[in-house]
Formats: structure tokens, sequence, C-alpha cells
């Protein structure tokens, strides 16, 4: 990674002498580039006799042993689809396209008779849901990307009770016939308040590590120059900030509140699994796999 393209041209080629020192070679044709910053915008070019739009993105011209590398808007990494403009739209598609394909393949046992619920719902617990959630902790949920998630689920569910979305069942009746419930302690709670748990999880472990670390060093930076215009993006803290206030109704202290206790593990496990701050000490307990 490089700032500018000329420094990221100069990265290229010490890895290349590198590797040709070690008599390792690097392919070209799988090697990327990918610039990331705001989204293209069209303008007018007025020195054109028809006036068409023009994009507006940056060019990034770097070579390997005399060969272009090629300029995507999208790559995958460890799994995840990271797009050149910080959208998260891809990956939630990517998810949810990956997540049926898992359905499809477990069609015949969803739909069996012979299948009890138990078996179904385990399958949903070891197989669907950790890949609708890959990696959802470091993400910036909005509206649409958890009803696009919970839909997958719910297609899931209501096969396994051999019912579809034309018997007018609630999502709710869903869950309470498969055993479980939207928030429900443990594992047996539904996708989207499964991605909350995971996201407030990896908040106090971010505030518990320490400041050296690299990852707290991205936590803890920020980004220097103009803003957007129109209504500001909603970031990855204002989400915790949300799912903080679900939890913590009575409001004791908001976020800063909340800072100071992640670093009691056990109090902030419970406060995880959906109970306020404070109610371990009203007898509260929770199991949670």
């Amino acid at each position: 990674m490089a700032e500018s393209e000329r420094e990221l041209q100069r990265v290229v080629d010490e890895f290349h002498s590198v590797s040709k020192r070690r008599k390792l070679k690097v392919n070209v044709s799988k090697s990327k580039v990918m610039v990331f910053e705001r989204s293209e915008t069209e303008v007018i070019d007025f020195a054109t006799p028809y006036r068409v739009g023009v994009p507006t993105g940056t060019k990034c011209e770097i070579t390997l042993r005399g060969e272009r590398m090629e300029e995507v808007k999208e790559f995958k990494y460890l799994g995840t689809v990271m797009c050149k403009h910080g959208s998260m739209e891809r990956e939630i598609r990517e998810r949810a396209m990956r997540g049926r394909q898992v359905i499809g393949s477990l069609g015949r046992i969803m739909k069996g008779r012979s299948v009890s619920m138990e078996v179904k719902r385990g399958l949903r617990n070891s197989i669907i849901l950790p890949t609708l959630t890959y990696a959802s902790e470091t993400r910036t949920w909005s509206r649409a990307h958890q009803y696009r998630i919970g839909a997958v689920e719910m297609s899931y569910l209501r096969g396994a009770c051999r019912h579809t979305r034309g018997d007018g069942e609630s999502n709710e009746s869903v869950y309470e016939r498969c055993g479980m419930s939207e928030k429900a302690i443990g594992i047996e709670c539904g996708v989207v308040e499964r991605v909350k748990r995971n996201t407030l999880r990896w908040f106090g472990h971010v505030k518990r590590i320490q400041s050296e670390e690299f990852v707290k060093k991205v936590y803890g930076s920020e980004v220097v120059g103009p803003g957007v215009r129109g209504r500001p993006p909603v970031r990855w803290q204002n989400r915790v900030k949300e799912y903080v206030k679900e939890r913590n109704m009575r409001g004791r202290g908001g976020l800063d509140q909340v800072r100071r206790e992640c670093w009691n593990r056990e109090n902030w496990r419970h406060f995880c699994r959906g109970h306020p701050l404070g109610g371990r000490e009203r007898g509260v307990r929770a199991i949670d796999r």
C-alpha cells in the first residue's frame, strides 16, 4: 500500500527485486491494482460536441517486468470483497449468495421429513450462520443489509419447517417452530442479533488491546481532508452506539460507561448477549456457546 502512484511503483519494483533474488516469479496476470477513493461522479465534457459524461476516477498505471498490472474496482482478500469506494454492498451480496448456495446444497436435508428439527437447527448454527456472518464484526451494517441477510436465514428456516412465504406466517412464528427466538440467549438467536453481538464483542476486544497494536492504531486514526457534500456516511462506531443503546435502555453514562465496562470481560460478555449493564448484579445469568 502507498499514498501515491509513484510510491506504489517503487514498492512494487522493490518487491520484484527481492523475489528475483530468492528465485521467485510474480504472476502479473494475477496481481491487481486498486485505488481507494470516493465515489466517481459524472461530469460534462464541454470540449466534445455531444457533451458526454466523463468519469472522474483516478487512474493508476503500475508495471511489473514491463507489463502493466490490471486496475480493478473490487478485490477479494481473505474471503472479503473490498471495493475502491469503501462500500460494503458488494460484500453483502457475496455473503447472501454464498448463504443461498449452502442452502441449495442442503435442500434435501432441509426439507427431509425423517430429519429432526434439532439436526436442522444444528446445520444452521454450524454452516449457514458462519457463512452469513463471516467478518461481520468489522462491517457497517445498514437496515437494507440486515434485511438481506435475515431473508437468507429465514429462507432456510421456512424450508426446514416446510413452509413458504405464501403461508403468511410471521418470522417470529417461524423462529418458535424451530425452537429459536430472534434475540435468544446463545447461538439460538437470529442472524441480525448475532451480527450485533459480534460487533460489540469486537469493540470490546479493540478497546482492551495495547495501543502499540496495528489494529488499535487504525481504530484511533483520523482521515484528514475536506468532507463530502450531503449527509455524512454512517460509520462503524455509530453502529456500536446504536447497539449499545438497544441494550442499555437506562442510558447511564452512554458510550463512556461502556468503554469502562468493556475492561471487565465477564460483564462485557453478559452485555453483548443482550443484558443491560449492571444486570449481573441483579442475578441475571446467561450461558452462551
